[in-house]
């Protein structure tokens, strides 16, 4: 089986369209990062050891009144810069402590509302307010550099490894129909087993691969250019995760993200390979596993209306590639009476599936009439 492996992923690798697409989309990434670095000098955002903590009164009372706001105008100096970076730091964590406790306030107010505790609606504000109550106070952090970190795979990332994985594994069984490789397979011993079994491993090893790629390339340099203070800042301190009820710091979440975006990764692989196994023709199969990624995507784009989008999109795979959308609001769904979270639900659904789609490759594999 190793050797089979190998041989499938050296299939994967051979194909020259995969450097073409890697170089470009690595160059696309380093522009990103260096348009990002001219913008701004991270050393200006950081953020003094006697200040690395959560916000309280006392400390936005009497340090914000020593901080000129005035310094919007004109030139300013390194060390002017650093004031205004201060003084808007501390702004934002005390708005967002202010936010915190007006909704926490709110979801309690709700809750002492609720008469029946047996209903779903109780049972669902409750854990609502939980959750949102054991939430810290907001650091005094500036989400510079580190907003660039959380967010790539929410953005680029996402787009760059689907791509790669259409242009790598769309064909890989296809291919295998039109030379005809198929009926020489399916007449040897272990060929329509064992032979299936191999692209799949192969599949999961290159999307590993990939995925690891982009996302070191575009975290390390920022992560070498950030001191240590935000691995421990709770994610909420991130502007797209203000709504979050997660208790998660920044460093959490970044592993959370990248397993459940590799998670994502590998499925949607395991459906373009499914894909790969029902047609005979290459661009066919290439034009299908390009419309079920970016089917969702499409529809998000043309549908926006008041901040909701279809349930389509909730469960669609290329939310839990993005990840993000699964993190950023408290979103249940009932089942049986009791709220389930929206990423423990979509995930889990996904991982049923698995079995399911993996059984199907090996069916149309097997039972595809050799021509």
């Amino acid at each position: 089986m190793f050797v089979l492996t190998k041989c499938e992923l050296g299939k994967i690798f051979q194909k020259k369209i995969i450097y073409v697409a890697l170089f470009l989309f690595l160059i696309l990434s380093s522009i990103n990062i260096y348009n990002s670095f001219q913008i701004y000098d991270y050393d200006l955002y950081s953020i003094p050891k006697d200040l690395q903590k959560p916000i309280t009164e006392n400390i936005f009372e009497n340090k914000i009144k020593n901080i000129n706001e005035g310094y919007i105008y004109g030139e300013l100096t390194n060390s002017e810069k650093k004031s205004v970076n201060m003084y808007m730091a501390i702004s934002d964590a005390k708005n967002n402590y202010d936010s915190l406790i007006i909704e926490k306030n709110s979801i309690l107010e709700q809750l002492n509302t609720i008469t029946n505790k047996s209903t779903f609606n109780y049972r669902n504000t409750k854990l609502q307010y939980e959750m949102f109550n054991k939430i810290p106070r907001p650091y005094i952090f500036n989400e510079q550099g580190w907003y660039e970190v959380v967010n790539y795979i929410n953005q680029n990332g996402m787009l760059y490894v689907c791509i790669l994985i259409i242009l790598g594994i769309s064909t890989a069984i296809t291919s295998e129909y039109s030379t005809y490789m198929d009926s020489i397979i399916k007449s040897s011993k272990k060929g329509k087993k064992q032979f299936i079994t191999a692209k799949i491993y192969a599949s999961i090893i290159y999307t590993v691969i990939i995925s690891l790629i982009f996302a070191a390339f575009n975290s390390i340099p920022y992560l070498m250019s950030l001191d240590n203070y935000g691995y421990n800042v709770p994610i909420q301190n991130i502007y797209d995760f203000i709504h979050s009820p997660y208790l998660l710091t920044i460093g959490q979440y970044l592993i959370v993200q990248f397993l459940v975006h590799l998670a994502g990764a590998i499925i949607f692989s395991l459906i373009v390979l499914l894909v790969s196994a029902i047609c005979r023709s290459m661009l066919t199969s290439i034009f299908l596993s390009s419309s079920i990624w970016a089917l969702p995507l499409v529809i998000e784009q043309y549908t926006y209306v008041e901040d909701k989008t279809p349930g389509i999109i909730d469960f669609s795979l290329t939310n839990i590639i993005k990840a993000a959308p699964l993190f950023r609001t408290y979103k249940t769904y009932n089942i049986l009476g009791y709220p389930v979270l929206y990423p423990y639900l979509v995930i889990g659904i996904y991982i049923i599936l698995v079995p399911l789609i993996l059984y199907l490759v090996y069916y149309f594999f097997k039972n595809k009439h050799v021509q």
